[in-house]
């Protein structure tokens, strides 16, 4: 009995070290991001969606907060609608739990902190994130995050010397459920293949989003 209560407590102990230091990882990252000022960024965006080819978009992104985040093109976009690289904010900011657990290697021998993220309520319907970040840099790397009726997303960050450290290129892969083509769209696609996406339930993407030009406002 003594060593079922010995082991116990070491569970507990163990598993509320764990979520302190994924706190204190992730406290620090939101920090950092809060001190992002005011700016704008060019964006280059390619788009490679399962059946079909659309054509290389550009975009302009207006930064006056985590809330007031606004994106312009005439074309359309298959990306998020606050932009990538302040997506995950929300979902750290927002969440009910998190998990430290341990660490990897990345390919350049870079140690990378493994946190599971459980959301709180989030408009994106977020239940599940896993997330890499370069504690060093205190940076995030890659998060794989789940949703609750859209399928699943994959981000992955590249970093150069930018105004408040902000991303230079953001690569996103996911699953989406029921995907269906915007009418609007008919005129901008190739129509290779087009009949068969109509009719997929999941469809599979991916969005690469280059960010140059960061300035002030």
């Amino acid at each position: 009995m003594k060593i079922i209560k010995i082991i116990a407590l070491i569970l507990v102990s163990t598993l509320t070290a764990s979520a302190q230091d994924a706190e204190s990882i992730l406290n620090k990252l939101v920090t950092k991001l809060e001190k992002v000022g005011p700016h704008t960024v060019n964006l280059r965006i390619n788009i490679d969606v399962e059946f079909l080819k659309i054509k290389e978009r550009n975009a302009r992104l207006v930064y006056n907060g985590p809330d007031d985040i606004d994106i312009s093109s005439d074309d359309f976009m298959l990306m998020p609608k606050n932009g990538a690289q302040m997506e995950y904010l929300g979902i750290i900011k927002n969440r009910s739990a998190a998990i430290y657990e341990g660490t990897e290697k990345d390919s350049k021998g870079n140690t990378l902190t493994k946190i599971k993220i459980i959301p709180g309520k989030n408009k994106d319907g977020v239940i599940l994130a896993n997330m890499l970040i370069d504690e060093k840099t205190n940076r995030i790397v890659r998060m794989k995050a789940f949703t609750e009726s859209n399928g699943s997303f994959v981000s992955e960050f590249e970093y150069g010397n930018n105004l408040y450290d902000m991303p230079s290129k953001v690569k996103l892969e996911f699953d989406m459920k029921n995907f269906q083509i915007p009418a609007h769209l008919s005129g901008d696609i190739d129509a290779v293949g087009k009949k068969n996406a109509d009719k997929k339930e999941t469809t599979t993407g991916k969005v690469v989003i280059t960010y140059s030009g960061y300035k002030k406002k």
